[in-house]
C-alpha cells in the first residue's frame, strides 16, 4: 500500500521512516480523510505501539512519519528460523495483545495484525501501522470496506478474521484478537492454521474448517497456551475472549508465566521453602537459611524423593504465592514450611508439611533444643518428613540424613554465614565468604563442608574474573581435595574439581571424571550439570551434550537465574541466537534487575547482529551493577560494530589502565583489540592470557569474536595448546 523511505528529521537530527501511499490508493482514499484518521491513531501512546510522529500530504500524496527502528520484524525471524521458541512467541503475543487492548479501549482497531507489522526492539514487540487500515477503510466508500476502487485489499487474507473477510462493517477488538491468534499459531508451528493456493481459498477455509490444536503439532506448547489459541480462533466472535487483555491473561497461565502446565511427577516430590527468621535479627538470617539448606541437602540424598533445588525454592522468599501456585511452578506434590527462632543458645524450629493438592498440612512438629543440637534437629526434621512419605517411598529411610558431620556451634555458624554470602555471588560477598569459610576450616580442620564451601568460593572468584585465576583456582583445587580427604561422598567438592580441571587446568579427562563422580553421588545436583555443560562440553563443540545437560539443570532448578542465564549462553555459542535471546528475555522476566542477565542478552544480541538492541541491554547491565571489566569490554565490541571508534578507544584505554589497579582478564583486551582491527595486538594479549591461565581461553574455538584470527597459524597453535 505504500513506499517507505528512510529520512533524516532535520529539525531534531534523527532518522525517521516516512510512508507514502501508492498513487492509485491515494487517489481512491483522498488525502484529507486519510490524514484525519491517521491523526486519531497518533493519539495512541503505549510502550508496544510504534508512535506516529507526523502526517500530511504533498502533491496529493498522503504520508505519515514514524521513528526509525534499527531492528527486524517477526516475519524476518520466522523466515530465518521457521518457528520461534515457546517463551519468545508467547511473550510477543502477550505484548501485542496488551497494545491491542489499549488501542481498542480508545476505539482504534488495527485490522492488519501479522508478523510483518510487529517489530522487535530491545527484545520487545512493537506494533506498527496502527490506524492505517482504519484510515483506508473509513476513507473508501465503494460499498465494500475491504477494498478500494483499485482493488487493493485492506488487511491480509492469511490473518483476517472471518467477519473481516466477509466484509462486515461492525468489527470490534475480537477481530484483531483472531488475527493475533493466527500469528501466534504460525510463530509456534511455522505455518498458519489455514493455507491455500489463493487468497480466496485461504479465506474460505476459515468458514468451513476448524484448525488443529497447536499442542498436537508441537508437544512443548503448554496446554493453557494451546487452549487460549483455540478459543481466540473461534469462528464466531462471541466464542472468543471478550478482550485482547483477557487473551493475554490466558496466555500467561495462572502463575503469570508461560511455562507449561505441570505434569504429575514420577515420584514423591517436595519443595523446602526458606525457613522464616522469627526473631527478626538480621544476624540470624544465616541460621534460618542454613537449616533450610541442610534439610534440602539431606532430603536430596534420598534417591526415591524428588527435591526442588535451593535456588528455585528461595525464589519464593517474601512472596505471597499460595501453596497450589508454588507446587505448580516447581512441579512438586508437597511443600515444607518452617520457622527458626533463637534466644541466646536456645533454638526453636517449627516445620510443617503441606499437600499441594489439598492445601492441608499432613505433618507438623516443633523442636526446642540447645543450639549445639542443630545437627540432630536437621536429622529429626528430615526423618519425620520421610516417615510421613514412607507409604510412597521405596526402600528404608536412613537414620541420619544430614550431609554435614557434627562440629561445634561456632564453626557451624561460620560455615552457614559463608554459604549465605557465597550465594549472593557479588565480588564483595564472595570475598567475605572466603574469609568466613576459611575461619571455619581453621576452627575445625575436620569439618568437610567448610572446605567444600571454601573451594566453591575460590573457584567462582576465578571464573568471574574477580581475582587472578592463578591466585585462587589452585586454592579451589586444594581445598576441594581436602574436603574429599575427609568425606569422599561430597558431590559439591567433586563438581568443583571438575570446574577447576575444565576451566583452569584444561584437563578434559580429569574434568569428565570429576563431573561424572559428582553426578553419580548426587544426580540432582544442578550446578554440576551447569558447569559440565558450559566448561566441558561447549569448548569442544559438543553442543547437543551441553544443551542436554543445561536443560536437565533447568528442569531441576527452574527458577535459578544463573542456570537460566547459562542456558542462554550455551544456545548463543551453539549459534541458536533467537532461542538464546528468548531464554535471556525469559530470565529477565523472572528478575528484571539481574545485571548479568542484561549482559548476556546484550552478548547474544551482538552475535545476532542487532547492535542497537545490544547497546540498550549493556547500558542497563552497567546501570544496575556499576560496571565490570567484561561489561565494558562488551560495550567496546558493540561500539565497534556501530563504527563508534572514539568510544572503542576510550573503553580500551580504560581497561588497560584498570589492569594497574585490579585484575582484568587479558582475553577481554584481546577481543577489544581484534574488534579495533588490531590482530597483532590481539595475539599479544592472548599470549598473556595463556600465561595468566585465563579461563575464558577455553572458548577460543567457539566464540565468534575470534573469527578474524581463524586463518592465522599462530592462533591455531595457541588454540591447540589450550584445548588440545
Amino acid at each position: 500500500m505504500a513506499r517507505v523511505y528512510l529520512a533524516r528529521d532535520i529539525k531534531h537530527d534523527r532518522l525517521v521512516a516516512i510512508k507514502v501511499m501508492l498513487p492509485d490508493l491515494a487517489a481512491s482514499v483522498g488525502a484529507e480523510r486519510f490524514v484525519r484518521e491517521i491523526r486519531l491513531a497518533a493519539r495512541l501512546t503505549h510502550p508496544h505501539i510504534l508512535p506516529l510522529l507526523d502526517s500530511g500530504e504533498a502533491g496529493g500524496m498522503p504520508y505519515y512519519v514514524m521513528p526509525y527502528v534499527d531492528g527486524e520484524d517477526v516475519r524476518t525471524r520466522l523466515d530465518r528460523n521457521t518457528r520461534l521458541g515457546v517463551g519468545e512467541a508467547v511473550q510477543i503475543a502477550r505484548e501485542v495483545a496488551d497494545a491491542l487492548h489499549y488501542a481498542h479501549a480508545a476505539d482504534v482497531l488495527h485490522r492488519d495484525i501479522k508478523p510483518e507489522n510487529v517489530l522487535m526492539l530491545a527484545g520487545h514487540a512493537v506494533v506498527l501501522d496502527f490506524g492505517v487500515a482504519r484510515a483506508i477503510s473509513a476513507s473508501v466508500n465503494t460499498g465494500d470496506v475491504n477494498s478500494t476502487t483499485s482493488g487493493l485489499a485492506v488487511g491480509t487474507p492469511m490473518y483476517m478474521s472471518p467477519e473481516q473477510a466477509a466484509g462486515e462493517t461492525s468489527l470490534d477488538g475480537r477481530s484483531d484478537e483472531y488475527s493475533l491468534a493466527v500469528m501466534l499459531f504460525e510463530m509456534l508451528t511455522g505455518t498458519p492454521p489455514f493455507a491455500g493456493n489463493t487468497a480466496q481459498a485461504v479465506i474460505a477455509k476459515r468458514f468451513f474448517e476448524t484448525p488443529v490444536r497447536v499442542d498436537t503439532i508441537r508437544s512443548d506448547v503448554p496446554l493453557h497456551v494451546a487452549r487460549a489459541i483455540e478459543k481466540a480462533l473461534s469462528r464466531d466472535p462471541a466464542d472468543r475472549f471478550p478482550t485482547a487483555g483477557a487473551f493475554a491473561e490466558q496466555l500467561a497461565g495462572q502463575s503469570g508465566e508461560w511455562a507449561a502446565a505441570p505434569r504429575p511427577p514420577e515420584k514423591p516430590s517436595i519443595a523446602v521453602m526458606p525457613f522464616a527468621n522469627l526473631g527478626g535479627e538480621p544476624e540470624n538470617v544465616y541460621l534460618a537459611d542454613g537449616i533450610t539448606d541442610e534439610v534440602i541437602s539431606a532430603l536430596s540424598r534420598l534417591r526415591t524423593l524428588q527435591v526442588a533445588a535451593r535456588t528455585s525454592s528461595y525464589a519464593f522468599r517474601g512472596k505471597s504465592d499460595d501453596i497450589a501456585a508454588i507446587g505448580a511452578r516447581l512441579k512438586v506434590t508437597s511443600i515444607l514450611e518452617g520457622s527458626v527462632q533463637r534466644a541466646a543458645t536456645r533454638i526453636r524450629v517449627k516445620a510443617r508439611l503441606v499437600s499441594v493438592s489439598t492445601g492441608f498440612p499432613s505433618w507438623s512438629e516443633q523442636f526446642d533444643r540447645e543450639l549445639t543440637d542443630v545437627f540432630a534437629i536437621q536429622d529429626e526434621i528430615s526423618g519425620a518428613i520421610c516417615r510421613t512419605l514412607e507409604s510412597t517411598l521405596v526402600g528404608a529411610v536412613p537414620a541420619a540424613l544430614t550431609n554435614a558431620a557434627a562440629t561445634d556451634v561456632e564453626t557451624y555458624e561460620l560455615y552457614l554465614k559463608g554459604r549465605f554470602f557465597w550465594n549472593k555471588r557479588t565480588e564483595h560477598h564472595l570475598i567475605h565468604a572466603t574469609e568466613l569459610l576459611d575461619a571455619a576450616t581453621v576452627r575445625d580442620p575436620l569439618y568437610a563442608p567448610a572446605f567444600a564451601g571454601l573451594a566453591d568460593a575460590y573457584a567462582v572468584l576465578g571464573i568471574y574474573g574477580a581475582k587472578p585465576p592463578r591466585d585462587v583456582m589452585p586454592l579451589a583445587r586444594l581445598t576441594a581435595q581436602r574436603a574429599l580427604a575427609i568425606d569422599p561422598s561430597l558431590a559439591e567438592a567433586h563438581a568443583t574439581l571438575g570446574l577447576v580441571a575444565a576451566a583452569y587446568d584444561r584437563d578434559r579427562s580429569a574434568a569428565e571424571g570429576a563431573f561424572h563422580r559428582a553426578l553419580t553421588l548426587a544426580p540432582t545436583y544442578a550446578p554440576a550439570l551447569q558447569w559440565r555443560a558450559v566448561t566441558h562440553h561447549v569448548p569442544h563443540g559438543r553442543f547437543d551434550d551441553a544443551i542436554a545437560d543445561i536443560e536437565k539443570a533447568r528442569a531441576l532448578d527452574p527458577l535459578s537465574l544463573a542456570i537460566n542465564a547459562t542456558a542462554g549462553v550455551v544456545l548463543a555459542l551453539a549459534g541458536r541466537l533467537d532461542e538464546a535471546i528468548a531464554r535471556h528475555t525469559e530470565t529477565l522476566a523472572m528478575e528484571p534487575a539481574f545485571a548479568m542477565g542484561h549482559f548476556f542478552l546484550a552478548q547474544s544480541q551482538l552475535y545476532a547482529k542487532r547492535p542497537a538492541e545490544a547497546a540498550i541491554s549493556i547500558a542497563r547491565a552497567i546501570e544496575l551493577s556499576g560496571g565490570t571489566p567484561e561489561m565494558w569490554a562488551l560495550q567496546a565490541l558493540i561500539a565497534a560494530t556501530r563504527g563508534a571508534w572514539a568510544d572503542v578507544g576510550a573503553l580500551r584505554d580504560r581497561l588497560t589502565a584498570l589492569r594497574n589497579e585490579r585484575y582484568v582478564a587479558a582475553s577481554l583486551l584481546a577481543r577489544v583489540q581484534l574488534a579495533s582491527g588490531q590482530p597483532d595486538a590481539a595475539m599479544e594479549w592472548l599470549n598473556r592470557a595463556v600465561d595468566e591461565h585465563d579461563p575464558e581461553l577455553i572458548y577460543l574455538r567457539v566464540r565468534s569474536e575470534y573469527d578474524a584470527l581463524r586463518q592465522d597459524p599462530a592462533f591455531s597453535q595457541l588454540a591447540t595448546l589450550v584445548l588440545g
